[in-house]
């Protein structure tokens, strides 16, 4: 096992109280899809943001340019853009998401 410091760690110590915080955390996006979210830029409600025509060219370039991931066949609720510039479609409403990232 490898410890974020880059020490390895012997896995029969993994049971042994932890002397490390790691500080990760996840947004699950659905469809097994995590985030992490130290990565998100913005978490946009689908229907409000794609009335300017500014985001629906984003996200048509974005489509363009293979940096969209679908995590279901639905219609999307929400999308997520990450400092990667990669933008993700979710099928979870912005507020749903957005009350996972708070807690």
């Amino acid at each position: 096992m490898l410890l974020r410091s880059g020490r390895r760690m012997d896995a029969r110590l993994v049971a042994a109280p932890f002397t490390e915080r790691i500080d990760f955390m996840f947004i699950h996006a659905g469809n097994g899809r995590l985030l992490r979210a130290e990565e998100i830029i913005g978490i946009f409600d689908m229907d409000s943001a794609t009335v300017a025509a500014e985001t629906k060219e984003f996200l048509a370039r974005s489509q363009r340019e293979g940096r969209v991931i679908s995590t279901s066949y639905e219609l999307p609720k929400s999308f997520i853009l990450t400092c990667d510039d990669m933008v993700t479609l979710s099928q979870f409403s912005s507020s749903s998401l957005l009350g996972r990232f708070m807690q």
